[in-house]
């Protein structure tokens, strides 16, 4: 991709690593350090012609969650569809956009956390708290 001068590098992450979901602090690492990555990737090759574009998908109706091994979804989120999904994602690439989040409303969600981390912290732990 560098000799030729043009690429995209597509990583999937999860909203996961910008929302933090409770419960989940391995997995939600494991992302975020993914969406690091993806940025300093996208720095690293910021005049090659490779782009770098990092996914934070929500949650997406999948066998996964089926699976009869598997702990059942108790998230108060809706699912969102495979096809749904897709779309939105390559409408993000196809946009140039360095984030893509699926659904879109999750942006709004990661930049409110970002304006207001304590708020949203105390905000999670009260949610946790109320549903136990």
């Amino acid at each position: 991709m560098i000799e030729r001068r043009s690429g995209r590098i597509v990583n999937v992450s999860s909203v996961a690593a910008p929302l933090s979901s409770p419960g989940e602090s391995a997995y939600d690492a494991s992302k975020a350090a993914l969406a690091v990555f993806s940025e300093a990737m996208a720095v690293d090759l910021w005049d090659t012609g490779v782009k770098v574009t990092v996914v934070y998908p929500g949650v997406v109706d999948t066998e996964l969650f089926t699976l009869p091994d598997n702990d059942p979804f108790t998230g108060d989120v809706d699912a969102i569809t495979v096809d749904e999904a897709v779309t939105t994602i390559l409408e993000g690439i196809d946009s140039g956009s360095h984030a893509v989040y699926v659904p879109g409303y999750f942006a709004e969600f990661a930049l409110a956390r970002a304006r207001d981390v304590d708020g949203f912290l105390a905000g999670s732990a009260a949610y946790v708290r109320d549903r136990g």
